[in-house]
């Protein structure tokens, strides 16, 4: 790689530089050579002041994926995985669009799915269509999401929603179990992904809400401007000292 020895001298001359996650500043350190305390690891934070949090009222347990359909997002794995808990009282709507929908739709008639719902949404619809939910859904392919925290769960955990995530080790997986707020199987699994719905449908809402209020609180935390921002300006106050 012709720029990492470019990357590598500015990293080792940097007074600090900021990483997503403690996977990525790991990473960086063991391939870059530089000391781990160089790192300053803060997640990306979002628009905070377009979410709010509120309980769980649906009759029956709703799943909800929001974001781009493609290979990368793995959503034939959801709905086939949804297919597979047989769950018929449950419903799971996709939302967004991408040059995989084509074959999700197919699949969901292949499938013979009553209730698997698709729309489009504008961006600014995005924390209004995830508060309608019970449990927000997502999934990466063996390989993608290792080193970073996907912005999809930012974005899931400040609309205070329970998390059921399909990925290998990363920051999602762990942020789950700290935040103790859903639950996360291997990747490419339909088997594991199938249980953890059925898992989701055997709560009561009282469960959800909990799991659900526990994303708000951790998204209130550590992935907000409001909690961020003022560690990289303690940061820059450090170096100017």
């Amino acid at each position: 790689m012709i720029l990492n020895p470019i990357d590598k001298y500015y990293q080792k001359h940097a007074y600090k530089v900021r990483t997503i996650s403690d996977e990525m500043a790991d990473y960086l350190s063991k391939t870059r050579e530089v000391s781990r305390d160089k790192y300053l690891v803060l997640d990306n934070w979002q628009n905070d002041e377009d979410f709010c949090y509120t309980p769980i009222t649906n009759d029956k347990t709703v799943f909800g994926y929001v974001g781009s359909v493609n290979a990368h997002s793995n959503t034939e794995l959801i709905i086939q995985a949804f297919a597979k808990a047989n769950l018929p009282d449950s419903e799971l709507r996709i939302f967004e669009g991408g040059n995989h929908k084509d074959n999700c739709l197919q699949l969901v008639k292949d499938l013979d799915l009553k209730n698997v719902l698709f729309d489009v949404v504008e961006k600014k619809q995005v924390p209004d269509v995830q508060s309608k939910v019970n449990v927000l859904v997502l999934a990466l392919p063996t390989g993608n999401g290792g080193l970073c925290l996907p912005s999809k769960m930012t974005s899931y955990m400040l609309s205070g929603r329970p998390v059921l995530a399909s990925v290998e080790k990363s920051a999602t997986t762990r942020y789950i179990q700290e935040a103790d707020c859903g639950i996360s199987v291997q990747p490419d699994n339909v088997d594991t992904l199938a249980a953890a719905f059925r898992k989701f449908v055997a709560m009561t809402i009282e469960e959800q809400n909990r799991l659900g209020k526990n994303s708000r609180v951790f998204a209130e935390e550590r992935l907000m401007k409001k909690s961020c921002l003022p560690k990289v300006v303690e940061a820059l106050c450090g170096e100017i000292k």
